[in-house]
């Protein structure tokens, strides 16, 4: 028993145009050719060519759904990468945000100022305290206890 062919059994499938068995000649001259030749000869060619033509609508409908199925994959990545980018730019305005609620960068400056002068303060102070006119000063100032 032969089995009915189903509009899906084609080799053009679904949204491609029907078969044209026009497109299995060349040209004319071709046509006559193969006209030419025995029936069983002819329905070789035929059945070769068919396939051939088969096979070329099977690979373009493969490299179709190949470019298809990189670019979603090309732009899920892209999707991906942009995801990850709002998130760290998410983040970062938060803990930017954080900060200044605590006082953040400016609070933290100024307390490196503040200890920065303190520093600054000591080593001024010793400076002093190591200079003979420092030590003369101290002497003056100071009142000697004992006898005059």
């Amino acid at each position: 028993m032969k089995r009915s062919r189903r509009r899906t059994d084609t080799p053009f499938g679904e949204g491609q145009s029907p078969f044209d068995a026009e497109s299995l000649y060349r040209d004319a001259s071709d046509k006559k050719a193969l006209e030419s030749l025995n029936e069983f000869q002819r329905e070789a060619e035929l059945a070769r060519r068919y396939e051939e033509f088969a096979r070329q609508r099977q690979r373009e409908e493969l490299l179709k759904n190949e470019r298809d199925r990189r670019d979603g994959r090309l732009e899920a990545l892209s999707d991906i990468r942009a995801r990850r980018a709002r998130m760290k730019q998410l983040q970062s305005k938060a803990s930017d945000s954080s900060l200044l609620t605590r006082g953040g960068p400016l609070l933290l400056s100024q307390q490196q100022q503040q200890q920065q002068h303190q520093e600054q303060q000591q080593q001024h102070q010793q400076q002093q305290q190591q200079s003979p006119w420092a030590a003369r000063q101290r002497a003056v100032r100071s009142p000697r206890k004992g006898p005059p």
